[in-house]
């Protein structure tokens, strides 16, 4: 399944909700890299993601949210991603993206920037 795209709760100005499914690879990391580019030239700056459809993510996606969340900070916003997996979120651990990427564990949480893991920007 690839990663899809949505957007279904009334948010702060600037903030987009984004649920992803499936595999995030080399395959479709590159099309959600896009889909955040071009959300940042409308004016969003802060992306949450939904991750609880998310199956697994390989290090071309680690890379595109690397990537995201550099534009992102750059523009004055971050990236946040709420429900992923114990594996999905080690994994984000491992290649160091908490440093630079919120995890959470409920959308709320995500909207009102209460991370799990303090070291992540907000």
């Amino acid at each position: 399944m690839p990663a899809a795209f949505s957007e279904e709760k009334i948010l702060p100005p600037g903030m987009r909700l984004l649920r992803l499914a499936g595999h995030i690879n080399a395959n479709n990391a590159p099309e959600v890299r896009a889909e955040v580019t071009g959300l940042l030239s409308e004016g969003y700056k802060t992306f949450v993601f939904d991750f609880s459809e998310v199956a697994d993510i390989d290090s071309v996606g680690i890379g595109a949210f690397f990537t995201m969340a550099k534009l992102s900070t750059d523009a004055g916003g971050s990236v946040r991603i709420f429900g992923a997996t114990t594996l999905i979120k080690k994994t984000l651990e491992l290649a160091h993206l908490t440093h630079y990427v919120a995890l959470y564990t409920d959308l709320e949480s995500a909207l009102a920037g209460r991370a799990e893991n303090s070291a992540a920007r907000n």
